[in-house]
């Protein structure tokens, strides 16, 4: 169970990452920006993870569902590693100013590019070569 919850995290963390990296080379590549589904999916998960000190005391939920589980396996090395990529000893300040301003970036990029007004723009150009 622990090892699932771990790689659920490092998906989380992967798709944060992505997302981030994908709205920025939007502005090179602008087909990355029609993507509504996974833009919408992407911002209402970065501004969770940016405000997890607001709504659950700065814990962070797999975290905590990761902790319940400690005692219920020994850990094997995949986990042991997992667990360095993941946990830094860091204090969390910059982790959560490094969220906000992720989620800030990810806020200003959609409402100024909104995903619904590249595929319109898309499509239009595609009828008016025809």
């Amino acid at each position: 169970m622990r090892l699932i919850l771990l790689v659920a995290h490092v998906l989380w963390l992967l798709w944060m990452v992505s997302g981030v990296g994908l709205a920025l080379l939007g502005f090179r590549y602008r087909r990355l920006w029609a993507m509504p589904l996974f833009r919408t999916a992407h911002l209402i998960g970065i501004v969770g993870t940016a405000t997890t000190p607001v709504w659950n005391y700065g814990i962070c939920p797999l975290t905590e569902w990761e902790a319940k589980t400690r005692h219920e396996t020994l850990e094997p090395f995949l986990v042991r590693l997992s667990e360095a990529i993941l946990y830094w000893d860091v204090s969390p300040l910059p982790l959560t100013l490094m969220s906000a301003v992720a989620a800030l970036l990810t806020i200003v990029v959609y409402v100024w590019h909104p995903p619904w007004r590249s595929t319109k723009l898309q499509s239009s150009r595609s009828k008016v070569g025809k």
